[in-house]
């Protein structure tokens, strides 16, 4: 249930004393929860059982949601970072409004869904789901020509990106658009904002439809990094530099799609604009470079805009410190393409999904936008005052958060360290907010809510929680860099409404007040 305005609001100014600006909840499509009557084998904001918790949220304090990708995914691959740049999926299409709803007409037969329906579920059934769905697009298919004027309308405000569409690609696109706009509505009205991520890859077909932009011989991938010292091979299209002009218009194309319903941007690793990691198909992602960095490699050095003076060979490639200085003209340079995404949408409405390694024309471009980074605080070595993941080191700009969608959840975490006999987090913690570090580690509760409270005490402005450690779950929703039928399957739990989130939020901010008086 929805709590109480009053109570809402005591939490906002709790907030507000803290100087926590925005407090959003990470959550994909596929994670909301459904309503028993409206269950296919995955979620999707816009159903019955998404706006309970739609309000719930809301309820708690939090100020907006981040979303993932929103393209459209095919049936063997479920990755919302490898979905299409300019379809919404059809996979979050709500059926039981389409079948129930006064305003759809009774375009979707309720005996229909009432045959499709599922018991609900901790992990989404990509496949199941998606059978049912296209079973359901086709149903309505055939009852569709009561909406033909609108559709009509859609078709022409959709011509800038769908130009060549199908019949059945509109009418898909139809569906979603519409539900997505009125949910957005809803959010707004309830005070809510929405993110939405403008994912560093591109879907294949993406990549050959826009192939002028993108370089051939190269791909994109992530550097090696404390995560994955090997790096991870991504396998996307790199701009090509030699077309900045048709790299600038489709990423500013890109982006006039997306704000359609959105309130601001998590731009998915921004490196992949700015100083792009690259390497060679079928050989190993740590022997790539950065494309505009590698001045000192003949494959690459046509593309440098720093000189071999400028880098630094003592230091390793995907270093921080490789690149050693820069002018303000090479800093234009590195920034002309997220300068696009800034024109479009505001500094102050982008997030910067950047983690380990923060190269220094990537730190740049940033600072003369007054971007932040990612703080991740289970990442952190409590151990190094100069670790880049610690609240210490937190400035107003930068985002805090236990965890992401790419790692163990809080719970999973404390359970690891609980294991190894891990002393030196709860210590670290118990100094920062004045605690008792036995306490900490033995109960596992405190010690999560103390981990929360440690980003609210932080000097950062911005806080984001993923879902799966507002609700105390153990499980993953993805395994970055491995591709698995495990991964993008975690939802909110079925019974939400009756357990409540394992994190209470005004715990957390009493111990941040207490540490910060």
């Amino acid at each position: 249930m929805m709590r109480s305005a009053l109570a809402r609001d005591d939490v906002r100014r709790t907030l507000n004393q803290l100087g926590t600006r925005r407090l959003l909840l990470a959550i994909h499509d596929v994670s909301f929860p459904s309503a028993p009557e409206e269950e296919i084998g995955r979620g999707t904001p816009y159903g019955v059982g998404a706006r309970r918790f739609l309000e719930h949220v809301v309820g708690l304090g939090f100020d907006g949601l981040q979303l993932g990708p929103q393209g459209e995914v095919s049936r063997g691959n479920p990755s919302p970072y490898d979905a299409s740049a300019f379809e919404r999926s059809r996979m979050s299409i709500a059926l039981w409004p389409l079948a129930h709803d006064p305003e759809w007409r009774g375009l979707l037969p309720p005996e229909a869904l009432a045959s499709w329906r599922r018991p609900s579920g901790f992990e989404a059934e990509h496949e199941v789901a998606y059978d049912t769905m296209t079973a359901a697009l086709e149903t309505m298919r055939a009852r569709a020509a009561r909406f033909e004027p609108e559709l009509a309308a859609f078709e022409a405000e959709m011509q800038p990106w769908l130009p060549n569409a199908d019949a059945e690609t509109i009418f898909r696109q139809f569906l979603a658009h519409r539900q997505h706009d009125a949910w957005h509505a809803r959010c707004r009205a309830l005070g809510a904002s929405v993110f939405g991520d403008l994912q560093i890859g591109y879907a294949p077909e993406d990549a050959v439809r826009f192939f002028e932009c993108f370089l051939a011989d190269w791909k994109l991938g992530a550097p090696p990094s404390r995560t994955n010292p090997d790096g991870q091979p991504w396998g996307y299209p790199v701009f090509d530099p030699d077309a900045p002009e048709a790299a600038s218009a489709f990423l500013a194309h890109r982006i006039a799609y997306l704000q359609r319903g959105l309130d601001g941007l998590r731009v998915d690793h921004p490196h992949g604009l700015i100083c792009p990691w690259v390497y060679r198909e079928g050989e190993p992602v740590r022997e790539g470079g950065r494309l505009f960095a590698s001045p000192d490699r003949a494959d690459l050095a046509r593309y440098a805009i720093v000189g071999e003076d400028q880098i630094d060979p003592t230091q390793p490639r995907h270093g921080d410190d490789w690149v050693r200085s820069l002018t303000a003209h090479q800093i234009d340079r590195y920034a002309r393409l997220f300068d696009t995404v800034v024109d479009a949408v505001g500094a102050e409405n982008i997030i910067c999904e950047v983690l380990s390694t923060q190269p220094r024309p990537l730190a740049a471009v940033m600072a003369r936008h007054g971007l932040g980074r990612f703080r991740v605080t289970q990442k952190a070595d409590v151990t190094k005052a100069d670790d880049v993941y610690l609240t210490a080191n937190a400035r107003p700009a930068d985002w805090v958060m236990m965890g992401t969608h790419d790692t163990a959840t809080i719970w999973r975490r404390i359970a690891s360290w609980r294991e190894e006999g891990a002393h030196d987090r709860p210590r670290y913690l118990a100094d920062r907010l004045r605690l008792d570090a036995d306490a900490l580690f033995d109960d596992p509760v405190a010690w999560a809510h103390a981990e929360l409270a440690d980003l609210f005490a932080s000097d950062a402005e911005n806080v984001m929680i993923f879902f799966a450690d507002l609700y105390g779950l153990t499980a993953s929703y993805n395994q970055p860099g491995v591709v698995s039928v495990e991964n993008w399957r975690l939802r909110v739990p079925p019974d939400w409404e009756r357990r409540g989130p394992a994190l209470d939020i005004e715990r957390a901010l009493a111990i941040a007040v207490a540490a910060r008086a």
